[in-house]
C-alpha cells in the first residue's frame, strides 16, 4: 500500500512540474496532498516527508529583464562594462529613484491605509486598456497571483540581446527610456505614441517594458512566453506568428519575488475589446471567465467604457468585478452607482480637451461633498493638476441584469464615403473604437471629414479627390497641423480598394 501512495504522490509531483501549453494544468491542492501523506502514514505507520524544490528561473528572460531595467547581472557581464551601459543605468535609477518618491511610494502608503488591495479568495487583477504598465497595477493590487492585461500595442517577443552589435543595443536601451517618457510624466501610456516607439523591429512591443517593470519592482523571471488563444478561451504557445494565424497573441509572464516559493502570472492580450471586436474574436472572453471573479483597475482608458459600442467588456467587469478601482476614464459614475458603493478620492473639475464631451457633473458635485484628499496625481486630469479615484465595492446581493447586454452583437456601423463609380482618394487620420462626437472639430483645419467602419474601429478620413498627387497635399497639411502617420487611403462606389489598383486605375 505504501508503494502505491508514494508512487501516485510521485505522480502529482511531476505532472505540476510540467507546463501544459493550456491554462487548465491540474495539480493535487496542498490539502489533498496532505490527506494522502495522512492515508500514507497511516496504512504504514511511517510519515512521508516531501521538501519543496526551489522555484526554477528563466536565466536568459531574468537576465533580459535585469539589463534592460539597468540592474547589474552576469550574463550580460561584457555589455555592462561599456560606457553606454554604465550611461543608461545610471539614467535608469535618476528618473526612478524621482519617480518612486514623488508617486509610488505615495500610492503604496494610501492603499494601506484605505485597504485598497485586500481581498478575500479573489486571485486576479484586471487591467484593461493598460499597454505596458503593469508598474500601477502592481502598485495597488501587489501579490495577487494573476494579472490579466490588454491594449492594442503588440506584445513583442523576447530579445536576443546578445545577438546585437554594441551600437545597435545602445539604441535599444535609448528607445527603452524614451518609450518611458509619457509614464514617467504623467502617469500612463498613449496608444498613438506606443505605436512609434514599438516600429522598431527590436523594440518590437510590450514585453521589453513589461520586464523592464517586473525587474524594477523586484521580481524575478521564472519564464516567458508568447501565447495565442483559441476559440473556447484555452491558450497555447507559438514560436512564430503563423502558428498563432489570425488567433488572439499574447504574453504570458510567470516571475516571482526573490524570497518566493510561489508564482505569479501576467497576461498581456492585443485585442481590440470594443463589441465588435469581442464579437469577431470570442476567445477572450472565454479565457477571462476561467478565472472567476476579479479586482479591476482603470486608468487612463479613453472614457471607452462609457460608449455603447464597449457595453460587453462594461459589463464583464461590472458582472465579475468584487472591487473597481478607477479614474473617470473607466465606467461612468452614474453606471457605477447602480451596482457598487463608491467612494471617492481627489479632485475632479474638469476633463481634458480631448475628452470634454465627457464631463461627469454629478462626480464633480459628489468628490466634492467627500472631501478626500490625494497627496498624488496621475492620469489625464494630472494636466489638470488633480486626480480622482473611484473606489468600488459590489453591493451585497446586487444582482447585475443590464438592458445593454440584450444588444451586444452589433450590426456594423454606416460609414459616410461617398457612393460614386469615380476612384476617390483620402488621407486616413486616425483609427478609434468610438464614434467620434465632433470630428470637424477634432480635425480642425482640413476638408471634407468622413468616417468608414472597419474590423470594429471607425477609421476618419479628409479629402475626396480624384486626383493621388492632391490628397497627397492633403496629407502633407495633416501632418503640419500635428497629425502623425497619415496615409492615402482610396474608395470606389464607398469601398475601399487597394491604392496602388487605384492610381492605374484612374490613370492619375
Amino acid at each position: 500500500m505504501r508503494y502505491i501512495y508514494v508512487l501516485i504522490l510521485s505522480m502529482m509531483f511531476f505532472s505540476c512540474r510540467h507546463e501544459y501549453a493550456s491554462n487548465t494544468d491540474f495539480c493535487l491542492s496542498d490539502t489533498s496532498v496532505k490527506e494522502l501523506i495522512k492515508m500514507t502514514s497511516q496504512a504504514n505507520d511511517t510519515a512521508v516527508c516531501t521538501k519543496k524544490e526551489p522555484l526554477k528561473i528563466d536565466t536568459v528572460a531574468d537576465a533580459t529583464a535585469k539589463f534592460i531595467a539597468g540592474i547589474p547581472n552576469g550574463y550580460f557581464k561584457n555589455q555592462q562594462n561599456k560606457t553606454w551601459y554604465k550611461a543608461h543605468q545610471n539614467s535608469v535609477k535618476t528618473s526612478w529613484n524621482k519617480y518612486t518618491k514623488n508617486n509610488i511610494q505615495r500610492i503604496s502608503a494610501w492603499r494601506d491605509k484605505n485597504k485598497i488591495s485586500e481581498t478575500k479568495n479573489i486571485k486576479t487583477v484586471f487591467y484593461p486598456f493598460s499597454g505596458p504598465d503593469f508598474l500601477y497595477a502592481n502598485t495597488f493590487f501587489p501579490n495577487y497571483k494573476n494579472y490579466i492585461m490588454f491594449g492594442l500595442e503588440n506584445p513583442g517577443k523576447l530579445p536576443n540581446l546578445k545577438s546585437i552589435d554594441n551600437e545597435t543595443l545602445n539604441n535599444y536601451l535609448q528607445n527603452i527610456r524614451f518609450s518611458l517618457r509619457y509614464i514617467n510624466k504623467v502617469g500612463y501610456f498613449t496608444t498613438n505614441q506606443m505605436k512609434r516607439d514599438f516600429a522598431d523591429k527590436n523594440l518590437d512591443g510590450t514585453i521589453h517594458l513589461l520586464l523592464f517593470y517586473l525587474a524594477k519592482t523586484g521580481y524575478e523571471i521564472c519564464s516567458a512566453k508568447n501565447i495565442y488563444l483559441d476559440k473556447k478561451g484555452n491558450f497555447f504557445l507559438y514560436q512564430n506568428d503563423k502558428q498563432a494565424g489570425e488567433n488572439i497573441k499574447g504574453l504570458k509572464i510567470d516571475f516571482k519575488t526573490k524570497s518566493g516559493d510561489q508564482t505569479q502570472t501576467l497576461y498581456y492580450f492585443r485585442i481590440n475589446t470594443s463589441n465588435a471586436g469581442l464579437t469577431a474574436k470570442p476567445g477572450f472572453i472565454e479565457f477571462l471567465n476561467k478565472f472567476g471573479n476579479v479586482v479591476s483597475y482603470v486608468k487612463s482608458g479613453s472614457y471607452l467604457l462609457h460608449h455603447d459600442e464597449f457595453s460587453i467588456i462594461r459589463y464583464f467587469m461590472l458582472q465579475k468585478s468584487e472591487k473597481i478601482l478607477q479614474d473617470d476614464s473607466g465606467i461612468s459614475y452614474k453606471k457605477l452607482l447602480e451596482y457598487f458603493d463608491v467612494e471617492l478620492y481627489g479632485k475632479y473639475s474638469k476633463n481634458i480637451s480631448d475628452f470634454d464631451y465627457l464631463y461627469q457633473e454629478d462626480l464633480h458635485k459628489a468628490v466634492t461633498e467627500q472631501n478626500k484628499i490625494l497627496n498624488f496625481k496621475l492620469g489625464y486630469n494630472k494636466w489638470n493638476n488633480e486626480t480622482i479615484l473611484m473606489y468600488a465595492r459590489k453591493k451585497p446581493g446586487k444582482e447585475i441584469v443590464l438592458k445593454e447586454h440584450n444588444k451586444i452583437i452589433p450590426s456594423t456601423p454606416e460609414s459616410n464615403i461617398e457612393k460614386t463609380q469615380e476612384i476617390i482618394f483620402k488621407i486616413q487620420l486616425k483609427s478609434t473604437g468610438v464614434k467620434l462626437q465632433n470630428p470637424q472639430k477634432y480635425f480642425k483645419g482640413l476638408p471634407d471629414i468622413s468616417f468608414y467602419y472597419e474590423n470594429g474601429y471607425y477609421k476618419y478620413t479628409s479629402g475626396k479627390e480624384t486626383k493621388y498627387e492632391n490628397a497627397t497635399l492633403i496629407k502633407e497639411k495633416a501632418r503640419k497641423l500635428g497629425f502623425e502617420g497619415v496615409f492615402t487611403v482610396a474608395f470606389l462606389n464607398g469601398k475601399k480598394i487597394n491604392v496602388v489598383e487605384a492610381v492605374k486605375l484612374s490613370g492619375k
